[in-house]
């Protein structure tokens, strides 16, 4: 009996290409539309973020904020990146734009929520506030990423 392994679809450019195969945890590969893969991890190395994560002792203050590797294993944070394709969004050199885009409609939104909730009571007045913040830190920081990605994307 022969048997068949499954694998997620790639992307190519904008095309999704499949391969059904069974026995095989899904395998996602982002290509873009010169045919080679993005590499991350060489942009990295170039710009030493490890050493700068070292330096600035960030997984020191991680531990003491809780956020231990034991902590991150046993809520699977990894595997749920992984299954979230967070490692080919990032290599997709689409996804800058995207963060853009997602990132100036939430500080839009921010602007919004105190436009659109009345000051009539200090209940509102609160959810204006937190609403606000909530959408224009969360604009900030899809900005920012986009920003990173773009830097860590250039050939």
């Amino acid at each position: 009996m022969a048997s068949t392994m499954f694998s997620a679809p790639a992307l190519v450019g904008s095309k999704v290409i499949s391969s059904q195969k069974r026995h095989r945890a899904p395998v996602r590969s982002v290509v873009t539309k010169a045919g080679k893969q993005a590499n991350i991890l060489r942009r990295v190395e170039e710009k030493k973020l490890l050493s700068a994560v070292e330096a600035a002792g960030l997984l020191s203050k991680a531990e003491k904020a809780g956020l231990t590797l034991s902590k991150i294993e046993s809520l699977g944070l990894l595997s749920t990146a992984e299954g979230l394709g967070a490692l080919s969004f990032a290599t997709d050199k689409g996804s800058p734009g995207v963060l853009t885009f997602v990132g100036l409609i939430a500080l839009s939104a921010a602007g919004a929520v105190v436009y659109a909730v009345p000051d009539d009571t200090s209940a509102l007045l609160l959810a204006q506030a937190v609403g606000a913040a909530v959408l224009g830190a969360g604009g900030l920081a899809a900005l920012g990423g986009s920003a990173f990605l773009s830097d860590l994307q250039k050939e």
